[in-house]
């Protein structure tokens, strides 16, 4: 005859014996995959970069390029970020929240025509400006 914990430690074991078969019944008896989470902004810049350059393949931040110097300013609604493409390009790009997300705004370029500032804060207008970004369109 079983005592009392002998009851409670072979209940237990039958408890865990049929979670883990009605848990794999339900999965299938696969495992949960867990992905990396990708660093802030990466996925718009690498559609932007992969439209612009024609490439068929999915762009990686750290294999394809890096971003890095993520300024922002007009309390925290606008932002500029460097980005390092891996042939070497440097470029910049320019977003501002819409509805809880970053859009894209200007960008990734290394130069802009400086009618684009038009609509920008002063203070993004003027870092811009200050690092040689903008230029007067021809007429």
């Amino acid at each position: 005859m079983l005592n009392k914990y002998s009851k409670i430690l072979l209940l237990t074991i039958v408890v865990l014996i049929l979670s883990l078969v009605i848990n794999k019944s339900i999965t299938g008896g696969y495992s949960e995959v867990k992905l990396s989470s990708a660093p802030f902004l990466s996925g718009v810049i690498a559609q932007n970069i992969q439209k612009s350059t024609d490439q068929k393949t999915p762009l990686k931040e750290g294999e394809n390029f890096k971003l890095s110097n993520i300024k922002f300013f007009d309390n925290n609604t606008w932002l500029a970020v460097d980005v390092k493409i891996n042939n070497g390009d440097k470029a910049k790009a320019v977003f501002k929240v819409n509805n809880g997300s970053y859009d894209l705004v200007l960008g990734p370029g290394t130069g802009f025509e400086r009618t684009s500032s038009s609509s920008m804060p002063n203070d993004l207008a003027k870092y811009l400006s200050s690092g040689g970004l903008f230029y007067d369109a021809e007429l």
